[in-house]
C-alpha cells in the first residue's frame, strides 16, 4: 500500500488521538465507600499520617483569583502527585468577594445582581454579615446573590474555567445559597429584576391566559410578583416574612408556584453547569452540597455524581438528621460524604458532648455506605478550630483496611417501607426522619419510598410496594402532604392494616410491635438482654460470590463522660432468611487490628454468632456462606402439592411465586421433592407466614396435620420451602394460596380455566370497604354506572380488599376480559 501524504497525516492523527485516550483519567465509579477525607489539604505529612484519599474543600483563591491561580495549580499538581483527589470548588455564598471582582472587570452593574426585597432592599449572607471587601477603591459587602442574575451565571462558569486549569477529577458547586434557598419562609425572597423576568415567563408557559386570570394575573406580559404581594397588603419585608411563616394556614398569593419556579430554577442552573463543566473535561465527576431530603438546591438530578453536605449530629439522643440522607444516597445509587456542623464540632472543642461522638459519626457514615470528612484543624464557626486529641488516624487506618468490606456493598433489601415525601419540606422530613431512627434502634431493615407529584414523576406502583411486610408513613404527610391531588394517596390506601401511619406521640415501643409482625428478624443481645438500641446492626450485601458484611455501631453513651460504652460478650441473631445463602464462618474486624474468629451455632432457621467482644464505636462483621463456592450447585427443588399452582413473578423481589386457591374449612398438605445434584439434602423447612411449621431431615417432605394447616379461614397464606445442601447451599420456594369462602364452592371459582369475581358485602354501606375475589383474569377495572373508569386493579391476587369511602353512593361495574360484576354503595 502506497502511503501519501495524507494518508500519512491520518495516521499520525490517529495516533495522536489514541495516545491522548490511553492518557485520560476515566472514572468508572463515583466516590470510593473506602475514600478517606479530610477537609483542607493542610501538609503531605498529615496527609500521610490520616491515610487521606480526598481533599473535599479545595477552595479557589477566595479574592485577587486571577493572581493566585498558580500557587492553586501547584497544590493541585503535588496532591495529583500524591495519588490523591482535590476536590474543586464553585462557589456561591464564600465566592461573594471574586464576585464583585468579577462584575467590575466585566462591567456588569453590581447591585443588579443581588437578591433584593419586598422593599427593593440587599441582605448579607448572615454567616458573613459585617465583613467587608475592598477592590479598586469601592468597598463592597457579602450580599445576597441573585442565581438568576446572567453575571452570577457567567461567575459560575468563570470558576470552572479556572478550577479545570489544575488536574482536577472531582468538582463541588456548593449550591446551598441560591434564590431558592433564599425564598425560604425565614428569609426575604428574591424579588431582584432577573428574578422576578424568570418568573413571569415561569408562569406564562406554565398556564393559559384563562387561568392566569382566575390566578388575579391580568396581563402577564408586564406581570410584577412584587407589586401583585404589594396590592394584596404584604408591602414591608417584616409583613413578606411573616405572611411566609404562616403560609400554611394562610395561603399567601403564587408563592407555592414562586417557591417551586425557584427550585426548579436552582436545578436547572446545576444541570447547566454540569454539562458546561463536562464538556471541557467528559471525565469530570461533578457534585453539589444539596441536603438529600429536600427537593430544593438541585437533589434529585441523574447528572450529579455525588452530594456532600454539613448536617446536624444531635448527640443526646442520636436522632440525627442524616440517617434519611444515607437511604436516600443508596436509591439513587449515588455518593454521598458528610461533615457535621460546625456548631457541632465546636461542642466536641468546649466539651459540651464527648470527643468520641466524632469516631461515632464516622463509623455510622461508613456502615450506611456513605463517607465523611475526618476533623483536622475542623471548622467550628467559632474564632478557634477544632484540633482533635484523641487519634482519628486509627479509623482512618481501619477504613482503608477493610476497602474490599466497604466498596461495592450496599444494604439489603428492607423488610418494611417507609413513605417520604419529596416535596414535603423541612417539616414532613424530620417525622419520616424520626421514623428512620425508630427503626434503627430496634435493628430492623427498611427501604425508603420517595413520593410525589411535582419532583417525583414515576410514583411506585401498588405492587411494588405491597411487597413490604409493613408500610410506614408520617401521618401529617398523609392527612396534609398528600391531601389533594396526590394518586399515591390511593395506592396506599389500597394497603389497608399493611400502612402504619406514624402519629407525633408514636414511638420505638410502635416499631417493636411491628418488628414482631415481621418474617425476619435482627436480635442482639448480651446476657441474655436485648441491646437492639445500644448497637446497631447495618447487614449489606455485593456480588453472589462476596462475603456478606454486618456493621456493628456503638450508640450507648457513657452519661457521665459523654463517650461511647465498650461491649463485649455479645450474641447477634439472625434469620437465615435474612440473606440468600446460609452463613458458614463468621470473623469480627476491629479498629484496633484484631480479628475475632467467631463462634456459630443453628436452630430454628437462624443462625446466632456468639462472643463479639471489645466494640468500642464500630466493628465490622464478615460473614462467609455456602454461595461463595462458585464448584456447589444449588439444591433441586419442586412442588409436588398441590397441584395446578399458578406462577407469577414479583417485579420489585424478582422472584416467582406459586399461586393458588383452596376454600374456607380444607385442610392444607405441602409436598415437595427435594434433591442435590453435588451433595446431600441435608434438611428441608416449611414456613407460613414467616414462623416454621417443621423441619424434615430425610424424605418424603410432607407437611399435613400442623393446626395451623386444618379447617383453614378466609384469608391469605404465604408459604416459604427452604432446602439446604450438606455445604449450606439454599433454594427456596415461595407458595401463596388465598383461602376463598366456603360459598363459592362449586361455583366459577371452583373450575378450571374460568374468569370469575364476587363482592362482599353487596351491598356495602357507604364509607366502609368491600373485597373483591377475582381469578382467572387478564385485567379488572372499575367503572361507575355512567362508564367512567374508576381505576385499574391488580389481577395478581386472588383477593383485593378496596377502601371504597370516597365513591357515592350507586351503583359500580367490574369488568374483566371475560366476566362483568356489579355491586351497589348505599
Amino acid at each position: 500500500m502506497k502511503l501519501t501524504k495524507n494518508r500519512v497525516v491520518r495516521i499520525l492523527l490517529l495516533f495522536i488521538i489514541l495516545l491522548i485516550i490511553s492518557n485520560q483519567k476515566i472514572n468508572s465509579q463515583s466516590i470510593e465507600k473506602s475514600s478517606v477525607f479530610i477537609t483542607k489539604p493542610e501538609n503531605n505529612s498529615i496527609r500521610n499520617e490520616y491515610n487521606v484519599t480526598n481533599i473535599a474543600w479545595g477552595f479557589l483563591p477566595l479574592a485577587n483569583l486571577e493572581a493566585q491561580m498558580s500557587s492553586f495549580i501547584n497544590l493541585a499538581e503535588q496532591i495529583d502527585n500524591e495519588g490523591r483527589k482535590l476536590h474543586g470548588r464553585i462557589e456561591f455564598d464564600a465566592g461573594w468577594l471574586n464576585f464583585a471582582e468579577f462584575c467590575i472587570k466585566n462591567e456588569y452593574p453590581v447591585p443588579n445582581q443581588y437578591c433584593s426585597t419586598i422593599e427593593e432592599n440587599f441582605y448579607q449572607y448572615p454567616w458573613f454579615e459585617g465583613k467587608t471587601h475592598l477592590f479598586r477603591g469601592r468597598t463592597y459587602k457579602p450580599f445576597w446573590i441573585s442565581s438568576h442574575s446572567p453575571a452570577f451565571i457567567a461567575f459560575l462558569k468563570y470558576q470552572i474555567r479556572n478550577v479545570i486549569k489544575a488536574p482536577i477529577d472531582v468538582m463541588l458547586m456548593d449550591a446551598q445559597t441560591s434564590s431558592a434557598h433564599a425564598s425560604l419562609s425565614y428569609n426575604l425572597g428574591d424579588f431582584s429584576e432577573h428574578s422576578l423576568k424568570a418568573f413571569r415567563n415561569y408562569l406564562k408557559n406554565k398556564y393559559t391566559i384563562s387561568q392566569l386570570t382566575d390566578l388575579g394575573v391580568n396581563d402577564i406580559n408586564t406581570f410584577d410578583y412584587r407589586q401583585f404581594l404589594k396590592q394584596k397588603g404584604i408591602n414591608t419585608d417584616q409583613k413578606y416574612i411573616n405572611k411566609v411563616k404562616s403560609h400554611s394556614n394562610t395561603p399567601v398569593p403564587l408563592f407555592d408556584d414562586f417557591q417551586l419556579f425557584q427550585n426548579e430554577s436552582i436545578k436547572q442552573l446545576t444541570i447547566e453547569m454540569i454539562d458546561y463543566a463536562k464538556n471541557l473535561k467528559p471525565t469530570l465527576l461533578f457534585g453539589t452540597s444539596s441536603p438529600l431530603q429536600e427537593n430544593l438546591r438541585a437533589t434529585n438530578i441523574a447528572e450529579v455524581d455525588y452530594f456532600m453536605l454539613e448536617q446536624p449530629m444531635i448527640t443526646k439522643t442520636f436522632n440525627r438528621e442524616p440517617e434519611l440522607s444515607y437511604k436516600l444516597a443508596e436509591i439513587m445509587d449515588k455518593s454521598v460524604i458528610l461533615t457535621a456542623l460546625p456548631s457541632n464540632w465546636n461542642d466536641i472543642r468546649t466539651k459540651k458532648i464527648g470527643e468520641e461522638n466524632g469516631l461515632q459519626w464516622i463509623a455510622e457514615a461508613y456502615a450506611n455506605g456513605a463517607n465523611f470528612i475526618l476533623p483536622y484543624n475542623q471548622y467550628t464557626g467559632k474564632d478557634a478550630n477544632y484540633i482533635p486529641t484523641i487519634d482519628y488516624t486509627g479509623i482512618s487506618k481501619y477504613i482503608r483496611n477493610n476497602a474490599t468490606l466497604l466498596n461495592k456493598y450496599k444494604a439489603v433489601k428492607g423488610k418494611v417501607g417507609v413513605v417520604q415525601f419529596w416535596e414535603g419540606g423541612a417539616q414532613y422530613n424530620k417525622m419520616t426522619n424520626d421514623i428512620c431512627n425508630a427503626l434503627k434502634q430496634a435493628n430492623v431493615t427498611y427501604d425508603i419510598i420517595p413520593v410525589g407529584k411535582v419532583y417525583i414523576k414515576n410514583n411506585p406502583t401498588f405492587n411494588q410496594i405491597n411487597t413490604y411486610e409493613k408500610v410506614i408513613i408520617a401521618n401529617d404527610v398523609y392527612t396534609n402532604g398528600l391531601s389533594t391531588g396526590y394518586p399515591i394517596k390511593n395506592t396506599l390506601d389500597r394497603l389497608n392494616d399493611k400502612l402504619f401511619k406514624w402519629q407525633r406521640s408514636s414511638s420505638i415501643e410502635d416499631i417493636t410491635t411491628i418488628k414482631q409482625s415481621l418474617s425476619t428478624n435482627i436480635e442482639i443481645q448480651k446476657n441474655n438482654r436485648l441491646i437492639n438500641d445500644k448497637l446497631t446492626v447495618l447487614p449489606r450485601i455485593s456480588e453472589p460470590n462476596k462475603p456478606y458484611v454486618v456493621h456493628l455501631v456503638n450508640q450507648s453513651l457513657d452519661p457521665d463522660s459523654g463517650n461511647l460504652i465498650t461491649y463485649s460478650d455479645v450474641t447477634l441473631t439472625l434469620d437465615d432468611d435474612l440473606f440468600e445463602n446460609s452463613i458458614t464462618s463468621a470473623k469480627l474486624f476491629l479498629p484496633n487490628n484484631t480479628v475475632q474468629e467467631l463462634e456459630i451455632t443453628k436452630e430454628n432457621s437462624k443462625t446466632s454468632i456468639k462472643g463479639l467482644n471489645n466494640i468500642k464505636f464500630w466493628g465490622i462483621l464478615e460473614l462467609k456462606h455456602s454461595g461463595d463456592s462458585d464448584t456447589n450447585e444449588p439444591p433441586e427443588l419442586v412442588i409436588s402439592k398441590p397441584k395446578d399452582l399458578e406462577t407469577i413473578i414479583d417485579p420489585a423481589q424478582e422472584i416467582a411465586i406459586e399461586t393458588g386457591t383452596i376454600f374456607e374449612g380444607d385442610n392444607i398438605v405441602i409436598e415437595a421433592e427435594a434433591n442435590d445434584p453435588d451433595g446431600e439434602i441435608q434438611e428441608v423447612s416449611l414456613f407460613l407466614n414467616g414462623e416454621l411449621i417443621r423441619t424434615d431431615t430425610e424424605a418424603p417432605y410432607s407437611w399435613g396435620g400442623n393446626a395451623k394447616l386444618k379447617n383453614v379461614e378466609i384469608g391469605n397464606y404465604r408459604f416459604r420451602i427452604v432446602a439446604i445442601d450438606n455445604l449450606g447451599k439454599r433454594t427456596k420456594k415461595i407458595i401463596k394460596l388465598t383461602a376463598l369462602p366456603r360459598s363459592l364452592r362449586g361455583s366459577d371459582f371452583d373450575e378450571e380455566n374460568t374468569g370469575a369475581i364476587m363482592v362482599t358485602p353487596n351491598p356495602v354501606s357507604k364509607g366502609s370497604g368491600i373485597t373483591i375475589y377475582q381469578k382467572g383474569n387478564k385485567y379488572l377495572r372499575l367503572y361507575d354506572v355512567t362508564g367512567k373508569k374508576i381505576m385499574k386493579l391488580d389481577v395478581s391476587s386472588y383477593q383485593l380488599d378496596l377502601n371504597i369511602s370516597k365513591l357515592s353512593s350507586g351503583m359500580y361495574i367490574l369488568k374483566s376480559d371475560t366476566v362483568t360484576s356489579k355491586f351497589i354503595i348505599q
